[in-house]
């Protein structure tokens, strides 16, 4: 973006993680020159237009899918490759914005893509992605969504990743829970996975392609665990449902998974956008076209 030179130097004072170095002062240039900023990218006739971007983890992704679906453009991984060691920390992170900290999230994706696509572990730069992982957490801090990738290409257990029941498609409107009580886009992100993670599908990479080095002792449990908060509190009351979920899928009878899997399809055919997307967002459209690619 052609004008954002001029806004990326850093003030002298910059808050602290608490927030505790921020003062008027500093909060007010801060605004100003988010003010500046705007206003100069505002069209004529009062509208914006602007290039909309997103974090590391939507390229990383597409190699994912590349690879899972089998339908790599190597021209297209080479620019994403690229694109992921231009965008990457000097301390090896990878952040979730523009100037932004270690996400692990964003580093653990971007790793594991660079390793699908061939890049060797020990180039320096993997090296340092490493440690930084192993520094922030590791593979047992990442986000649900980074699991399920790994599980997708067996380098983690399906079971350790929440259950989502494809049934849930066929619960009723008036009941308690049903697709409709959560907001567009997670329901156009949801409903698809479901089918993906009720199938645990399992891509297994070549040689070499693995990220096995990123687990430490640590990483060996990365189940969820119940907290030292009471029995009810939302976090142990989810937990528990997840383990009651996940018992009931190990039971050979489902009798409604076939029509649960027939809906999903057909809500998610029935849901595509006239320009080919779904939800005009990446996560929706992934796992939408993973869940027709079964």
């Amino acid at each position: 973006m052609e004008n954002m030179d001029k806004f990326t130097e850093m003030e002298e004072t910059s808050a602290s993680s608490d927030g505790s170095t921020m003062t008027e002062d500093v909060l007010r240039r801060s605004i100003e020159r988010s003010q500046d900023y705007l206003l100069s990218r505002q069209h004529e006739k009062g509208y914006w237009v602007d290039e909309l971007e997103a974090n590391v983890t939507i390229s990383a992704e597409l190699i994912f899918f590349m690879h899972f679906t089998d339908r790599l453009d190597a021209e297209r991984q080479q620019k994403i490759v690229n694109y992921l060691f231009h965008m990457q920390r000097e301390d090896g992170s990878w952040p979730l914005f523009h100037g932004g900290l270690c996400d692990i999230n964003s580093t653990v994706e971007s790793y594991m893509a660079l390793k699908i696509a061939g890049v060797p572990a020990d180039r320096e730069e993997m090296v340092r992605a490493r440690n930084a992982i192993r520094k922030n957490g590791g593979v047992k801090k990442t986000r649900v969504f980074t699991k399920i990738f790994l599980a997708m290409f067996g380098q983690i257990s399906w079971d350790v990743c929440p259950a989502i029941p494809m049934e849930i498609i066929l619960l009723p409107n008036s009941f308690y829970f049903n697709i409709y009580k959560i907001s567009s886009w997670s329901r156009g992100t949801v409903v698809p996975l479901s089918l993906v993670r009720s199938i645990e599908p399992v891509h297994l990479l070549p040689a070499g392609r693995d990220v096995q080095e990123l687990f430490t002792e640590n990483d060996h449990d990365l189940h969820f665990k119940p907290s030292g908060l009471p029995f009810t509190s939302w976090r142990n009351t989810f937990i528990y449902l997840d383990r009651i979920l996940k018992l009931a899928s190990k039971f050979p009878w489902k009798p409604f998974r076939k029509m649960a899997m027939r809906e999903v399809e057909k809500w998610t055919v029935e849901h595509q956008e006239e320009g080919g997307d779904w939800a005009g967002i990446q996560p929706a459209m992934l796992n939408s076209l993973l869940a027709l690619h079964f």
